[in-house]
């Protein structure tokens, strides 16, 4: 089975309402996951292999409080198409640090070392680069005016099943490890 690794931001409803809104318009799989940063992209395995060592990671963390002013257009490794990133300023190193630290274990084989990691969050995804274009203009007038600050709180891993994503588990970082929702 797939199964990838997210975090997911902390943020204020407003916020998340306005990422979930903007990606509702623009990003078909918004209706799977909600809105996440991928630590680790989908790779075939065991949840229940990967699960313990993921927790002890997410139990070593701090929540990481990142600020996102800026928008970017990336092409889609995996696909052809655009994808439409929301990228955060502060806070990247430190999610790349935990991305980075996810991929020195078990996972270490799945590591894509000709996919640079970007943390972001995906907000739109379009099959021609010009509706990429399109969609980050419109989302750049906004973020110009509107500052997203959150943090990242929680660790999760996903089945990722071809039109469904179920949740596992999830762990916040800095906790105990416990379940948690």
């Amino acid at each position: 089975m797939n199964i990838a690794v997210v975090a997911y931001p902390m943020m204020d409803d407003a916020d998340l309402h306005w990422i979930s809104t903007f990606r509702k318009k623009h990003d078909t799989q918004s209706f799977r996951i909600g809105v996440h940063f991928t630590l680790v992209f989908p790779v075939e395995g065991s949840p229940s292999e990967l699960a313990s060592e993921i927790a002890a990671v997410a139990r070593s963390i701090d929540p990481i409080a990142f600020a996102i002013r800026r928008t970017e257009i990336v092409c889609d490794a995996l696909r052809n198409r655009s994808l439409v990133f929301l990228v955060p300023d502060e806070g990247a190193l430190e999610i790349t640090t935990l991305h980075n630290r996810l991929y020195a274990g078990v996972l270490r084989p799945y590591l894509r070392a000709d996919i640079a990691f970007v943390p972001h969050l995906t907000i739109g995804a379009a099959a021609e680069s010009s509706a990429g274009q399109r969609a980050a203009a419109e989302l750049d007038v906004e973020v110009e005016h509107h500052e997203l600050g959150a943090v990242v709180g929680r660790v999760g891993i996903r089945v990722v099943v071809a039109a469904d994503v179920e949740r596992l588990d999830h762990r916040r970082g800095g906790g105990s490890g416990r379940l948690g929702g």
